[in-house]
C-alpha cells in the first residue's frame, strides 16, 4: 500500500510515519559514523603514525594494551580484516535498517520486500553475535603472534551484548517468519473472496 494522504490522516499511520521517517534518518546517520570510524580504524592500523584518525589506536589484551605501532604490518593487516568484517555487519545492519523505515514510512508493511527486510535485520543481529564471539580470541592471536612461544595469548570473553544480540536477532528472524506467513494466508484469503 503506498504512501497516500488518506491513509496518513489516521493518527496512528501518522505516528508511525513520523517515527519511521525520523528513525530512518537516525539508521543513516549511524551508517555514516561507522563508515568514518571504520575507515580511521583502518587508516591507523594501515600506518600507526595516523593514530589521531581513530578512536581506538589499541588493542586491549587482557591486563595490558598494545599500540597499533608495536604490532607487525602482516598481523595488523589480519585485526584489519576482522574490523572490517565487523563493520561491514554494523554498516549493513544499519543501512537495512534504514531501507525498513523506508518501506515502513510508505506504509508498505506486508510487502515481500519489507519483511525480508525484516529477517535481514535479524540475520545481521544473529551474525553480529556470533562474529562478537569469536573476534576476541582471533584478535587476541593475531596480536601476539609475534611474541615468544609462552607469551602468545588467547582471549576468550563474554560478556552478556554477545547473546542479547544472538537472542534479540533470534526474536526479530522469527517475527518477520511470522510476517511472511502471515501476508501468505492473508493473500490466500484474498484470492478466495
Amino acid at each position: 500500500m503506498a504512501t497516500d494522504l488518506s491513509a496518513r490522516q489516521h493518527p496512528r499511520l501518522n505516528r508511525l510515519y513520523g517515527l519511521s521517517c525520523v528513525m530512518k534518518w537516525v539508521s543513516t546517520l549511524c551508517a555514516a559514523i561507522m563508515v568514518v570510524v571504520a575507515l580511521g580504524l583502518a587508516l591507523a592500523l594501515i600506518d600507526p603514525s595516523l593514530d589521531f584518525l581513530a578512536t581506538e589506536t589499541a588493542v586491549y589484551l587482557d591486563e595490558q594494551e598494545r599500540p597499533y605501532a608495536d604490532i607487525p604490518f602482516v598481523q595488523r593487516m589480519g585485526i584489519l580484516c576482522l574490523m572490517l568484517v565487523y563493520f561491514g555487519i554494523l554498516i549493513a545492519m544499519a543501512w537495512n535498517l534504514r531501507r525498513l523505515f523506508s518501506q515502513f514510512q510508505e506504509l508498505r508493511f506486508f510487502e515481500l520486500a519489507t519483511l525480508n527486510r525484516i529477517l535481514l535485520a535479524g540475520s545481521c543481529l544473529i551474525a553480529f553475535g556470533v562474529f562478537d564471539i569469536v573476534e576476541d580470541p582471533i584478535s587476541s592471536i593475531l596480536a601476539t603472534l609475534d611474541y615468544p612461544e609462552g607469551q602468545r595469548q588467547l582471549i576468550v570473553g563474554l560478556d552478556g551484548s554477545e547473546l542479547f544480540f544472538l537472542v534479540f536477532g533470534g526474536l526479530i528472524l522469527v517475527f518477520g517468519w511470522i510476517m511472511r506467513e502471515a501476508a501468505a494466508i492473508d493473500e490466500e484469503n484474498r484470492q478466495f473472496v
